[in-house]
């Protein structure tokens, strides 16, 4: 698929809109995460900087800045990543190169 097609198909594929901002997402779940951003409370806070968070799971990202763990690894080259889709968007690199 052309990046142009690919970009017109992900278009189409954000079926689920924030009222607050009209960005889209392909998924009701990821625009649930989304509309948490709009929210002044961020109830989950690190321990170590104060540094606050409107979801659980972006505090346990934040964390690895404190502790190093990088708990995801690209097989092909042994590049570390805190978070998966990082690792995902890098694994890219060696699709191209094929």
């Amino acid at each position: 698929m052309t990046k142009r097609l690919t970009s017109v198909w992900r278009a189409s594929q954000k079926l689920f809109a924030c009222s607050a901002c009209s960005r889209g997402f392909p998924r009701l779940s990821q625009l649930e995460e989304h509309k948490a951003t709009h929210q002044p409370l961020k109830p989950f806070m690190c321990l170590e900087c104060g540094k606050s968070f409107t979801q659980k799971t972006r505090l346990k990202t934040h964390q690895s800045v404190h502790t190093g763990e990088r708990p995801f690894s690209c097989k092909i080259c042994g590049k570390i990543f805190t978070v998966l889709g990082n690792l995902k968007i890098h694994q890219e690199i060696h699709k191209k190169g094929r």
